[in-house]
């Protein structure tokens, strides 16, 4: 396992291509796309996977349509002085009826981890922004003032590694009419034009065969499970066939993430150990500081009684001598008995 996953690793480093890069090239493939796009795109409520392949990149050639993959739109942006945003996986999409004709805009976003270091969620809604200002002038946008034209847009946000608490948690973010005076209600194709998903796949399921959409991310991004058993679960749970590079990249996908999970168990050991030493340092110090000042204070306290009894024995001796001084005895005799010297 940890040869194959190497050799991803090493592929990885080559083609500049990263975990979630294996996840997106999963993203791009249409049975996998249309399971997410009929549970999050409210057009295609109810309908059926097989009506919504069709609502897929409606403007694209016959040929294309019959590939595995969408074929997806340029995921550079450069609008104005914006600067440059580079999208996941950006595709047309067409309402049911409307052959050949895109109606709306999706972009996926394959997000490795949550917390970036600023909110994910405003991230998101600038992407949606944008996907709105780009169309400007474009062959599936508007042209000049024509903002009737304008397109609706859906970013989805897909975040792999994320705190327990968000765990299964799919939001929505999108534009709605609030009367602040007199009621009046705006045709809503005329504001709802910007829809923000954010969809954190559960870290555990309590039935892996029970079809639903959040078991399905579960599957494909958070389980854990090797290659094998998940095509088995996708093919038979959600009827998504299984070719032969959906299923490379599933292995891809599943070997990388034994070896990334190896890797963080070997540097969090390596890391704990580290910690270890440091705090055992720390707390040695701590006790010795203890320690140390205990038997400083015995030992003072037997020297402090040692000086003492010698200060006291010599004060007597003092007190001695003159006292026989006083009585009249000879210095020599003095000297001799109490062993102070009065000369």
């Amino acid at each position: 396992m940890q040869i194959e996953a190497a050799a991803a690793i090493d592929q990885m480093s080559n083609k500049e291509i990263s975990y979630d890069e294996y996840c997106k090239k999963v993203l791009m493939n249409k049975y996998v796309l249309s399971h997410i796009s009929r549970h999050v795109i409210t057009e295609f409520k109810g309908m059926s996977i097989k009506e919504v392949l069709t609502c897929l990149e409606p403007d694209t050639k016959e040929g294309v349509k019959q590939s595995e993959k969408i074929d997806g739109m340029n995921t550079e942006d450069i609008t104005g002085k914006d600067g440059l945003v580079r999208y996941d996986v950006l595709c047309g999409l067409g309402l049911p009826n409307h052959e050949g004709k895109v109606d709306m805009f999706m972009n996926i976003e394959a997000q490795g981890k949550d917390n970036m270091g600023y909110p994910l969620l405003k991230r998101s809604i600038y992407y949606g922004s944008r996907l709105l200002v780009r169309q400007k002038n474009t062959p599936n946008g508007f042209q000049k003032t024509n903002y009737e034209d304008l397109k609706k847009v859906y970013s989805i946000w897909i975040c792999m590694k994320h705190s327990k608490k968000k765990s299964g948690v799919m939001n929505r973010y999108s534009l709605h009419e609030e009367h602040l005076g007199t009621a009046y209600a705006f045709p809503k194709k005329h504001y709802d034009l910007m829809n923000i998903v954010m969809i954190y796949p559960p870290k555990e399921v309590e039935d892996i065969h029970d079809g639903t959409f959040m078991t399905l991310l579960y599957i494909l991004f958070t389980s854990g499970m090797d290659s094998t058993r998940k095509k088995e679960i996708l093919t038979k749970s959600y009827g998504i066939p299984m070719t032969k590079e959906l299923g490379k990249e599933l292995e891809d996908m599943c070997n990388l993430s034994q070896y990334i999970k190896e890797e963080g168990i070997l540097q969090g050991r390596k890391e704990g150990r580290k910690q270890g030493r440091r705090q055992g340092r720390r707390e040695g110090r701590k006790e010795g500081l203890v320690e140390g000042r205990k038997e400083g204070i015995e030992k003072g306290r037997k020297e402090g009684i040692l000086v003492g009894v010698k200060k006291g024995k010599a004060d007597e001796k003092m007190d001695i001598a003159k006292k026989m001084k006083a009585e009249g005895f000879d210095n020599a005799l003095i000297e001799k008995l109490t062993g102070i010297l009065l000369h």
